[in-house]
């Protein structure tokens, strides 16, 4: 699939709406608190974080996802031992955003070897993000973020996270497609002082490393974000 502004701008109706189904669709309204992933994503989290409430400063960190990007960063395949073996990852990708509402829908196009030549235990740890899609939408009633990664292979994952700052979110969810205690997680960093994107995710395996994603987005262009009406 080819990225481009009218794809995004196709699925700009829905992208909103989606995101509240999502969240009115959880049945538990529980939410357990964010683990500290090891190795290249170097978390280091505060239990009982508060999130951010402020409306304002929520609209404020959507705002700053509008652009075109150039992607660079690193995929770490971790192997017996627990040693990782690195690999480069390019691409490109859109992200447009929706107020007053808060919401921001995002596309990817990447391109890494791990996704074609990841051993079979590996792969279902692995969202494909060869041309994928990740909407964003702030939950009012739970006071987060709710995501939906869908990748390549139409496979779909998301749960709710949090702005831990004033610039960053993180989000906890299961990986879809592989048994036992798989999760992932998901970091996204927009820096008031900084025109980039980091985005960082992480999957652990029964506590183990099973493979580290970390992209650098670099602005080359920032499009206008989308006002849409605003659910009621």
């Amino acid at each position: 699939m080819v990225l481009s502004k009218f794809a995004l701008c196709a699925l700009a109706s829905i992208a909103s709406v989606y995101v509240e189904v999502i969240a009115a669709a959880q049945a538990d309204p529980a939410v357990a608190p964010p683990y500290s992933p090891q190795g290249t994503l170097a978390e280091i989290l505060i239990s009982g974080h508060e999130p951010v409430k402020d409306v304002a400063a929520l609209r404020s960190w959507f705002a700053r996802l509008t652009g075109e990007f150039a992607v660079e960063g690193t995929l770490e395949l971790y192997g017996p031992g627990g040693i990782p073996h690195e690999q480069p990852v390019q691409g490109r990708g859109i992200c447009e955003t929706y107020f007053p509402n808060p919401g921001a829908q995002c596309g990817l196009e990447l391109q890494a070897p791990a996704w074609n030549q990841a051993p079979a235990d590996r792969s279902v740890h692995l969202p494909h993000l060869g041309s994928a899609i990740l909407l964003l939408g702030y939950v009012h009633a739970k006071s987060g973020i709710i995501h939906q990664l869908v990748d390549s292979n139409g496979i779909a994952e998301g749960d709710l996270g949090f702005l831990i700052s004033s610039d960053t979110l993180l989000t906890k969810a299961r990986c879809p497609q592989a048994p036992g205690g798989c999760e992932r997680t998901l970091r996204i960093t927009a820096s008031g002082e900084s025109s980039d994107l980091e985005l960082e995710m992480g999957t652990r395996d029964s506590l183990q490393a099973v493979a580290a994603l970390r992209l650098n987005l670099r602005r080359v262009q920032a499009p206008a974000s989308i006002a849409i009406p605003k659910i009621q």
